[in-house]
């Protein structure tokens, strides 16, 4: 995969904040129906459910009236949902479906890389961003609930290079030649109707460079080596550093295995808060003047095995918006002592020890 990693900066941006899917699907729901000429979305997981055809039948609709509709999704994060429900896409005028790295014997070696972005480029002015892939789990339906996520619409400069990526993965998955395109776009004035001043980067990281951008972007916010490492020298030096994980997990191992980690950064005094729900946002703010908000998770999957894309903003109006979401789930959620936390039962501690094993590949 041929990936272009120069993250650009640009500073003519404007962003809304989600904090809940059913917000962000009605928003994206009005800009589907208002593109021109152009749908591009790439979604780690779509359910076929009432959401998921909600949004499809939107899609199908444009694709039919002439507008050029693409959707890409990971065929492991899709492996349930029923090819049928992507085939009344394919069917239309103008809509194409792809699966990225469908898993044969041939692609069995690299099967735990997916694609775990979930974006959207509508006319190549409006790009989704975040953390909600579209099923009715992601708005707290099933059986994890409240479920908390964090997703954002950008308008300006930045949707180009949204848009960089997506041609980047279509054309990976298809042959096609959409990223050829991609001189002009760059070459073309800024959108003179963003005139807000918001400078931002959309940074990719992926399998396919040995870099791990997202990784270094977030540790350059505090300085050392590894991640965890920074967070504990960060608190060692008197710097407030609050984690939250959530309270439900959506899968147990993955629970333990974050839980095995605790000790250290809960000696060097970093405050943990165990959400009652289950938090899948992705989000980090540093100072009041910078953030950001994407796909990734702090582990080695996400840092090392899957392609993901985050923004990093530099605001402080973004960014007291972002800490003061955080507030607002900290006000709910319970915070974990040292003396709790070394508390636990041995059975957890028997299982943490167990899952770490296997924490290169979670």
């Amino acid at each position: 995969m041929c990936a272009i990693f120069v993250s650009i900066y640009t500073r003519n941006n404007s962003v809304e904040i989600y904090t809940e899917a059913k917000d962000k699907y009605r928003q994206l729901l009005k800009d589907i129906e208002s593109a021109q000429h152009s749908i591009n979305m790439l979604y780690f997981i779509i359910r076929d459910d009432a959401i998921g055809n909600r949004i499809m039948d939107a899609l199908v609709k444009k694709a039919n009236e002439g507008v050029n509709v693409r959707f890409l999704y990971d065929s492991i994060g899709c492996f349930t949902t029923p090819r049928k429900f992507f085939r009344r896409l394919s069917r239309t005028k103008c809509g194409k479906v792809a699966k990225f790295f469908p898993v044969n014997i041939f692609t069995l070696s690299k099967i735990n890389h997916r694609n775990h972005r979930k974006i959207v480029v509508i006319d190549e002015k409006i790009a989704y961003l975040g953390g909600t892939n579209i099923g009715a789990d992601y708005m707290g339906k099933r059986k994890l609930n409240p479920w908390r996520d964090t997703h954002m619409r950008i308008t300006g400069e930045s949707v180009k290079s949204v848009y960089k990526y997506f041609c980047l993965d279509w054309d990976f998955s298809t042959r096609d030649t959409l990223s050829e395109t991609l001189d002009t776009l760059f070459s073309e004035n800024n959108d003179a109707s963003a005139n807000n001043f918001l400078p931002m980067q959309i940074v990719a990281s992926g399998p396919d460079s040995p870099a791990e951008e997202i990784k270094c972007g977030m540790i350059n916010f505090v300085p050392d080596q590894t991640f965890i490492n920074a967070l504990v020298m960060a608190a060692d030096s008197g710097v407030d550093v609050r984690l939250m994980l959530p309270g439900k997990p959506d899968k147990p191992y993955v629970y333990y295995t974050s839980f095995s980690y605790l000790e250290e950064m809960l000696n060097a005094g970093i405050k943990v808060y165990l959400h009652p729900g289950f938090i899948h946002s992705k989000t980090m703010v540093v100072d009041d003047k910078t953030s950001t908000i994407g796909t990734t998770n702090i582990d080695i999957r996400s840092f090392q095995l899957h392609f993901e894309l985050n923004a990093f903003m530099y605001s402080s109006e973004v960014a007291v918006q972002c800490r003061k979401i955080f507030e607002n789930d900290q006000s709910i959620s319970h915070e974990l002592t040292y003396e709790e936390y070394a508390a636990r039962p041995r059975l957890m501690r028997i299982k943490e020890g167990f899952f770490r094993l296997f924490s290169p590949i979670m």
